[in-house]
Order: structure tokens, then C-alpha cells, then sequence
């Protein structure tokens, strides 16, 4: 239930927002939705939401834990090129504290699964890694 009635109510107060910026206990309500980002980019929210539902069903998608530690590789990584693309946030150290807190993720599943001892899943995480990377490093630039 909460997989789908949760952001169906994120997405109808994200729908609202637009056409109530005058009234003030709406924004007050909606504040912990939308005050950590840019004004232009309250549906961040729905971002990191979706983030934190992939990541907990990848347990699910495999009984293997090597698959589930690439899974989660992929999404965070993905996670992390769209956070250096779009910067959400409006301060810069809550921006760096998400990337570096992604980052961190990543190195965590990352160290996991090469001390698993398979290298073929290990060299493609490491791949993701790299990829993921760079990518930031050539869209931040």
C-alpha cells in the first residue's frame, strides 16, 4: 500500500503546488517536501523516492547476492548522474552531502562484492563505478 499511496500523494501535493503558491498553509504543509530543493525542482522528492523503493526491491528481483549488489550499483549510479546533471538542491552542502553520500553507498556494495570473490560481477560493478564517474565528472564540468 505505502508503494503506491504514498507517491500518489506526493504527486497530487507536487500537482497543487503550482496552482497554490499563495496559499500559505499549503506551503507550510508541503514544506518538508519541497524546502531541501530548488524551486524549479520540487519532484526531486519523487527521485529520491524511487531510488529508495529500487533499492530495497532489489533484494527481491534476485536470490543472488552478487545480482542484488549489482542491482543496487546500477540504481545508485544512475542515481548519481542524475544528481550531478540536475543539482536539486539548494544549498551546496546538502548537494555534497548527497552525492558523497551516494558515493559512499556505492563504495560499501562495491567492497562487498569483490571480497565475495567473484571477479566477473566485481569487474562489472567496477565498470558501473567507473562509468558512473565519469559521467559525473564530464557533466559537472
Amino acid at each position: 500500500l505505502w508503494c503506491v499511496g504514498v507517491p500518489l500523494v506526493v504527486v497530487v501535493l507536487l500537482a497543487a503546488l503550482p496552482r497554490r503558491q499563495e496559499d500559505m498553509s499549503f506551503r507550510l504543509s508541503t514544506l518538508s517536501v519541497t524546502l531541501p530543493y530548488r524551486p524549479d525542482m520540487p519532484w526531486w522528492y519523487l527521485v529520491q523516492l524511487l531510488l529508495n523503493v529500487l533499492v530495497s526491491m532489489s533484494v527481491s528481483l534476485s536470490e543472488s547476492a552478487q545480482e542484488q549488489a549489482l542491482y543496487m550499483t546500477v540504481f545508485l549510479s544512475l542515481y548519481g548522474c542524475l544528481l550531478v546533471s540536475f543539482r536539486p538542491f539548494c544549498s551546496w552542502v546538502v548537494y555534497y552531502a548527497s552525492l558523497t553520500g551516494t558515493i559512499g553507498r556505492v563504495l560499501v556494495i562495491i567492497s562487498g562484492a569483490l571480497l565475495e570473490g567473484t571477479s566477473s560481477v566485481g569487474a562489472i560493478v567496477l565498470f558501473f563505478i567507473i562509468a558512473s564517474y565519469a559521467s559525473a565528472a564530464f557533466f559537472s564540468i
